[in-house]
């Protein structure tokens, strides 16, 4: 029982964004540790008692032939932007204290609707993430024209300490399908920072796929050995402090502190723009799921 509630509650996450799930993605965004001959046992009574749906191998609480179908156009069109993708990546590994670059958001999931940004996780230099920050985003308001939506950075995070706030299904599901790119283990690094991922997914395993070594250039290291300088700390601190500032007047007056605090992360390590509170919205649709289906799940809500 315990294992068909946890197959359950995989598929119910994922019904959120109307994804259905092959048989390994199941036991991977399981709350239960198990094999996958168990999940194939749960998922074969399932299907047969009409529990859940399956079509061509994908599996989904609801009738899942539209969707599988919708699910192989979606993951041919990410298939196709990935070399667009890893171009940007490299691109945004050459400027000034970036570490690493991951893919992020629904191409990390092998997904592109037609609309689809490609989201970017960027790994920067302590203490120097707020001009990053600023040196990107200007290059993509001054440069990027209608090419923005392959440039969407999506969050930022000093190379120390990786730790996340938010234990949340959504983060652990969010930082589970990471895609390196560039940088130095950066993925096995943010999971071991932090743990509580294998807590809400213990079937999880770090994919162990190389990336691709960061070169720094002179020009890079001039600016760099420039900016690691008093001068440097005030500037950080100046455009973090003018870009929270700038939220707090386009977006507080309508949101909780706490709502505004989960949308608009602005601190010393992390920053990360949600304008639609896109991760609450996930979380109370798939509580609700859950409420539907009287499962009871752990790190659903913040």
């Amino acid at each position: 029982m315990a294992r068909e509630k946890a197959v359950l509650a995989a598929l119910l996450y994922f019904d959120v964004f109307d994804h259905p799930l092959t048989r390994e993605e199941i036991l991977r965004f399981m709350s239960i540790d198990s094999s996958q001959e168990e999940v194939d046992q749960v998922l074969h009574h399932l299907v047969e008692t009409e529990v859940i749906h399956c079509h061509g191998g994908f599996y989904a609480c609801k009738p899942a032939e539209k969707m599988a179908s919708k699910r192989s156009e979606t993951t041919a069109r990410a298939q196709e932007m990935m070399p667009i993708a890893k171009q940007m990546a490299s691109f945004i590994a050459r400027f000034p204290f970036v570490r690493g670059v991951l893919l992020s958001g629904s191409i990390s999931k092998e997904v592109m609707h037609e609309h689809s940004d490609i989201d970017y996780f960027i790994i920067v230099e302590e203490g120097r993430m707020w001009l990053s920050l600023l040196l990107l985003k200007a290059y993509k308001k001054l440069f990027m024209g209608r090419r923005q939506k392959y440039f969407c950075l999506n969050y930022f995070i000093a190379h120390k300490p990786l730790v996340i706030e938010e234990e949340s299904i959504f983060t652990a599901v969010e930082l589970a399908t990471l895609m390196p790119i560039v940088g130095d283990s950066y993925k096995q690094k943010i999971i071991e920072a932090n743990p509580w991922v294998k807590d809400v997914l213990p079937n999880f395993r770090v994919n162990n796929a190389s990336e691709n070594a960061l070169h720094v250039g002179k020009t890079r290291k001039l600016i760099e050995y420039a900016l690691r300088s008093k001068i440097g700390d005030r500037l950080d601190h100046l455009v973090q402090r003018k870009i929270r500032q700038w939220y707090q007047r386009k977006y507080a007056h309508a949101r909780s502190n706490a709502d505004f605090d989960l949308m608009f992360k602005s601190n010393n390590s992390e920053s990360k723009v949600h304008t639609s509170n896109h991760h609450r919205m996930v979380l109370d649709r798939y509580a609700k799921r859950l409420n539907d289906h009287n499962i009871v799940a752990e790190h659903v809500m913040l």
